[in-house]
């Protein structure tokens, strides 16, 4: 079972470009499928995108089953995507589902689908309300596009984004163009990033002050601070920084802390900045940035949907996030 090699070729370069751009997708996140015949391609759930060009990310599943085709490069069985389900409904031979920051804005935006049905007037698109990521979700989509196969654009309400095309070059040209779009349409606020004294003497016993600028914004703008640690925004905030990261109201007891340095991979100061231990997975550090970019273009915590404790409790509890978990690099 192999893919005709220059689409092969094509479709490893393209995961690559999505899977090394933090504004598009970040750590395993993600993911871009194809559908030849009877068997579907995509990522298996161990594999970043950015790795497409040095590893072998794709497994093909029997598009009816979903159980994986026994190939030579599919020896370690390894485990499809959890949004397949997701794939398999789209009705194009391309299809890509991203965490885009611009298009999380406004899936998380409480007038989200409102403010995109200006954005987006003439693209085939639909708002999918939140339901839990698999084959709840994908019930979702084939509900609502089941009586107009032409839809090719899907904004997943406190998720991110699907596109679809029969041409992999044409999705994910539709993704940047309408990134573009959503980008121009939710520029973040200009806030003064000036550094703030730091105690010399601190140890920092494995921790490093970060320098990404929206994580700067988040630690030393009291709205950001508290949009953060209001609650869950999106399913991979559950599963990467749930227990991973603590927000210290002042530095008062940030030694106490830094000592216990496998215990919280992020610790966010108010008014100071954010460290990171050496011990954070690249995966939760890329959410943290990617949440923190988001958030950074809100006005208003009202303006926020966050994901409800029901829904919440459902992800922390589903046995495939935590396989995912367990994959955490």
């Amino acid at each position: 079972m192999l893919i005709d090699t220059k689409i092969n070729n094509l479709l490893n370069l393209i995961s690559y470009q999505v899977g090394r751009n933090i504004n598009l997708t970040q750590g395993a996140g993600g993911n871009i499928s194809y559908k030849s015949g009877d068997s579907l391609w995509i990522k298996a759930s161990v594999f970043w995108l950015s790795e497409a060009l040095t590893k072998q990310i794709f497994i093909p599943l029997d598009i009816h089953s979903l159980k994986a085709i026994k190939t030579d490069k599919n020896s370690e069985n390894l485990k499809p995507s959890i949004e397949t389900s997701l794939h398999v409904i789209m009705p194009h031979d391309f299809v890509i589902h991203a965490h885009s920051i611009n298009s999380m804005f406004f899936s998380i935006h409480k007038q989200g689908e409102s403010l995109l049905r200006g954005i987006l007037k003439g693209y085939n698109w639909k708002w999918i309300k939140y339901t839990k990521p698999g084959k709840n979700l994908a019930s979702e989509i084939e509900k609502n596009i089941s009586s107009n196969q032409n839809v090719d654009i899907l904004i997943l309400e406190n998720h991110g984004i699907v596109i679809g095309s029969n041409s992999i070059k044409e999705c994910y040209s539709k993704l940047l163009e309408v990134e573009k779009l959503l980008e121009l349409a939710s520029l973040p606020q200009v806030i003064n990033t000036n550094p703030y004294p730091i105690n010399k003497s601190f140890s920092f016993n494995g921790y490093s002050f970060i320098e990404n600028i929206d994580a700067k914004i988040v630690s030393r703008n009291n709205s950001f601070f508290d949009y953060f640690r209001s609650g869950f925004v999106i399913p991979d905030q559950i599963v990467y920084l749930d227990k991973n990261i603590k927000f210290l109201l002042n530095s008062n007891n940030l030694d106490k802390f830094v000592k216990n340095k496998q215990k919280y991979d992020i610790l966010v100061v108010k008014d100071l900045g954010v460290l990171i231990s050496s011990f954070c997975p690249k995966n939760t550090e890329e959410i943290f940035y990617a949440l923190c970019a988001v958030l950074i273009k809100f006005h208003s915590k009202d303006d926020i949907s966050f994901l409800s404790e029901f829904d919440v409790e459902s992800i922390r509890s589903w046995d495939s996030e935590k396989y995912r978990k367990k994959l955490i690099k």
